[in-house]
């Protein structure tokens, strides 16, 4: 009895299926939607290539040909007697056996003391700037010797050191314009190339970072 009613309700039930859910009307159902075309979509939500921002960068700027050294505030080129220093003449105000010294001094300790002029006897570099108890301090231009690799450093000094901002000069023009941190390039800085050409970027111990090749040492000398 079992299985008669249960074939018999499956019977009743496709045929109700079909009575009530004709094949034609299934069909009909799957086949009314209608999808909208992408022409039908308006235009305030669909970006159109034409009218979309183009984000590319216009320039792609050049490592070598960005000319961020006029970007780069140096103080000390503000003193333009730092750039051509007076001539020492007459009798030294203060001499020791290392050098000699022209200029403003403490009366008391006979030390360099403010804007003056060091002229060092054994290796031939010179100082002239500013002094603070006989230690390069404030802005100052250190020359080098005609031996040396190096033409010049002007910039900010403390006590002694290059710190602060200030371009390192080589003889053959080179030379680098930036920050400074305990006599190394360290920090924004932009290595200009006698053509003109300039690398820029961030120093670390004389390094730039990103650049297997360039670094502040060959401005290294025994005295810096």
């Amino acid at each position: 009895m079992k299985i008669k009613f249960v074939l018999s309700f499956s019977c009743l039930f496709i045929s109700t299926s079909l009575t009530f859910i004709p094949i034609q009307k299934i069909l009909g159902q799957q086949t009314s939607p209608t999808i909208p075309e992408s022409n039908t979509v308006p235009d305030s939500t669909t970006p159109d290539s034409t009218t979309t921002p183009d984000i590319t960068p216009t320039t792609t700027p050049e490592l070598n040909t960005v000319p961020d050294s006029a970007t780069i505030p140096l103080p000390c080129d503000n003193d333009q007697q730092l750039s051509s220093p007076p001539p020492a003449t007459g009798k030294p105000t203060w001499e020791t056996s290392i050098y000699k010294y022209y200029g403003e001094i403490n009366p008391k300790t006979k030390e360099a003391n403010g804007r003056g002029l060091m002229i060092f006897k054994n290796n031939g570099f010179q100082y002239y700037g500013t002094f603070k108890n006989n230690k390069r301090n404030g802005c100052g231009k250190l020359s080098y010797p005609v031996e040396s690799n190096i033409n010049y450093y002007l910039g900010q000094f403390q006590s002694d050191k290059f710190q602060g901002l200030g371009r390192l000069k080589l003889r053959n023009q080179n030379e680098y314009i930036g920050a400074f941190v305990n006599n190394r390039c360290q920090g924004r800085g932009v290595y200009v190339f006698k053509d003109k050409t300039e690398q820029d970027g961030t120093w670390r111990e004389d390094k730039l970072e990103g650049s297997n090749n360039l670094s502040c040492k060959e401005f290294n000398t025994n005295y810096r």
